[in-house]
C-alpha cells in the first residue's frame, strides 16, 4: 500500500509539475522526476536510526511519513535535546523545514544532481533568529550507502563561523 501511494504520488506531481532543472557540480537534473524521486528516498527511511557520538551519547532519528505521505517528519533525539524536521515537495522543489533546539526555524532547499546522490540541502531562509551571529542549520546532506546505512552532514553558522558534523546512522527499526 505504501509503495502504491508513494508512486502514485509521484506520477501526479510529477504529470502537474512545470518542467525546471537543478545544476550541482555540473550535473543537471529534470526536475520534473527528480524532486518526487529524491522525496521517495527519503521516504524510505520510514523507522528508527542511531548513531553514538565520539562521547558516547545516542542520537536517535525516527522518520514518520504524515498527511497522507505529503510531508515526512523526522524526530531528533540526543539527550534531553528533541528537534524535528520535516520534509516535503513545493511544486519542483524539495524543502525542509527544521525546528531548532535554538528555537528558530531554517528552510532549506534540495539540490538533486542526475546522480540523485548525494541529496543536499542548502540555505533557503530562517525564521525567528536571534541575531545576525545566532547559530543556525545552512545545509544538510545525505549519501544513502544501503538500505539499513545513510550518513548526514549538518552545517551550522553561528558568530564562530560554520560547523559541520557527520554522522552515520544504523536502522534499529523498519515501519510498522
Amino acid at each position: 500500500m505504501r509503495l502504491w501511494l508513494m508512486t502514485t504520488m509521484m506520477l501526479q506531481l510529477a504529470a502537474g509539475t512545470a518542467l525546471a532543472v537543478s545544476v550541482r557540480d555540473g550535473a543537471v537534473a529534470d526536475a520534473v522526476g527528480a524532486a518526487p524521486a529524491a522525496y521517495a528516498r527519503l521516504l524510505s527511511l520510514e523507522g528508527r536510526w542511531e548513531t553514538t557520538t565520539e562521547k558516547g551519547t545516542v542520537i536517535r532519528l525516527t522518520f514518520e511519513p504524515v498527511a497522507r505521505g505529503s510531508a515526512l517528519v523526522e524526530r531528533y533525539e540526543a539527550g534531553t535535546t528533541v528537534t524535528q524536521t520535516v520534509y516535503h515537495l513545493d511544486g519542483a522543489r524539495l524543502l525542509l523545514t527544521h525546528y531548532c533546539a535554538q528555537g528558530n526555524q531554517p528552510r532549506l532547499v534540495a539540490t538533486i544532481p542526475a546522480t540523485g546522490d548525494p541529496l543536499v540541502f542548502t540555505f533557503l531562509d530562517v525564521t525567528n533568529l536571534a541575531g545576525q551571529d545566532a547559530s543556525h542549520m545552512v545545509a544538510c546532506e545525505f549519501v544513502f550507502e544501503d538500505a539499513d546505512h545513510f550518513l548526514r552532514s549538518e552545517t551550522y553558522q553561528g558568530a564562530g563561523g560554520d560547523d559541520t558534523t557527520t554522522r552515520r546512522y544504523q536502522r534499529v527499526a523498519a515501519a510498522p
